[in-house]
């Protein structure tokens, strides 16, 4: 007599026979060594091909100078130095200091001393204050460099439009001719007339963004490149100069970092850019001393009874990190110049208060304002040509007293 099948040997049957079906549907045969496989063919790498980055061999050549930029960090600003490495030292070579602005309440101190103030990718607004010192800054002759980029959004048009720049929201791409990526945009229309576009044959922009008004540009686009917001068809530009030359606005960073620059012309435009930011055209005013001396002074005096006068104006200068030699005053003496005497001493600098149309005698004459009587009267005169200071007094008392006001 035959046993009867189980439910548990007819659920090992069940699970048996799964597991063969699997096995059979998914590995069919035997196993075969893997010398014996086809080896699978390789792509033909030789006919893939790149458009080859245009890469310029360039030489700086500059002229040193003196004078000083403020690089603004004070409004959470979307970049690295590092990044911006490589224009701080083309500034710097060309004999500029560097300073940099860290605190929104340092703006009117650091101001007073600086020739140009770049303001790159801020995060946070300007102040009504700060807009007020930047446009009186730029009205003294100030140059102001604003960068902008649309892969970091930010607030610059928060200081732009107070000068009648707009950085638009888009960015610009060229689906027919770039450096291998459609927003890598290719340039090859410039101003010819600006210092900024002085031997550019093509640049390349790497998030470049338009600018208005167009009619401000100095680099424009071609007719294959748009706008990523803009369906007319129309010309667009990244990089605007203001008609004043002092304000110069560009929407795109990438191409001062390295390696971009070394793409076509990019380092003759960086060098161009330290170039202008180091042309000096800044006007200084008595409010604004000492900074219009350079780092060595000439610390003058008429006669020795002025020598306490001259060591406290001297120990000031110090502080400020700025050198000066006192002594008595002679004609030979050149360079930045502070003299300090009395009016009987006039004579010793007539040279110079001839320039400023004044006369000493009876009475103090000004052409253009009158004559002012001697007595409790000084004269703070301003040299702009000689760079020379001239501080004059009726007394030794009141000439401390211009001094105190002075510093």
């Amino acid at each position: 007599m035959k046993k009867p099948v189980t439910i548990l040997e007819i659920f090992l049957l069940i699970i048996f026979l799964f597991f063969l079906g699997q096995y059979l549907y998914y590995y069919p045969g035997r196993l075969q060594p893997f010398r014996h496989l086809p080896f699978p063919e390789r792509p033909a790498f030789k006919e893939i091909t790149f458009p080859p980055t245009e890469i310029k061999i360039f030489s700086d050549v500059y002229e040193k100078k003196e004078g000083n930029v403020l690089l603004d960090l004070a409004h959470s600003n979307d970049f690295t130095l590092e990044e911006f490495s490589l224009p701080i030292l083309r500034i710097t070579s060309r004999g500029y200091s560097f300073d940099y602005l860290e605190s929104e309440d340092d703006l009117e101190g650091k101001l007073r001393y600086a020739d140009a103030l770049i303001i790159i990718l801020p995060q946070d607004d300007f102040s009504e204050k700060e807009l007020k010192l930047i446009k009186d800054f730029a009205k003294k002759g100030g140059k102001l460099l604003l960068i902008g980029d649309p892969t970091r959004p930010g607030e610059i048009n928060s200081v732009a439009t107070e000068f009648g720049l707009i950085f638009e929201s888009d960015y610009l791409y060229n689906l027919k001719e770039n450096d291998g990526n459609f927003r890598y945009i290719y340039l090859t229309n410039f101003k010819s007339d600006s210092e900024l576009t002085k031997n550019l044959e093509k640049i390349t922009l790497y998030s470049a963004g338009s600018i208005s008004p167009f009619e401000w540009g100095i680099v424009r686009t071609d007719e294959n490149t748009f706008s990523s917001v803009a369906e007319a068809k129309k010309n667009f530009s990244p990089v605007l100069f203001s008609p004043d030359s002092k304000v110069l606005a560009i929407s795109d960073l990438t191409f001062m970092i390295e390696p971009y620059n070394l793409s076509t012309n990019n380092n003759q435009f960086i060098s161009n850019l330290a170039d202008w930011l180091t042309k000096s055209e800044r006007t200084f005013y008595l409010s604004d001393f000492p900074y219009f001396f350079g780092d060595k002074v000439q610390l003058t005096y008429a006669d020795a009874s002025y020598i306490d006068t001259g060591l406290k104006l001297k120990n000031f200068l110090a502080d400020l990190e700025k050198s000066s030699k006192l002594s008595q005053y002679e004609k030979t003496i050149s360079g930045d110049l502070i003299f300090l005497g009395l009016f009987d001493d006039a004579p010793k600098v007539k040279d110079f208060l001839k320039e400023g149309k004044i006369t000493i005698d009876g009475k103090v004459a000004i052409e253009g304002i009158g004559k002012i009587d001697k007595k409790d009267t000084s004269i703070l005169y301003l040299n702009k040509e000689s760079n020379a200071l001239i501080l004059l007094s009726d007394t030794k008392e009141n000439l401390e007293k211009s001094i105190d006001k002075l510093i």
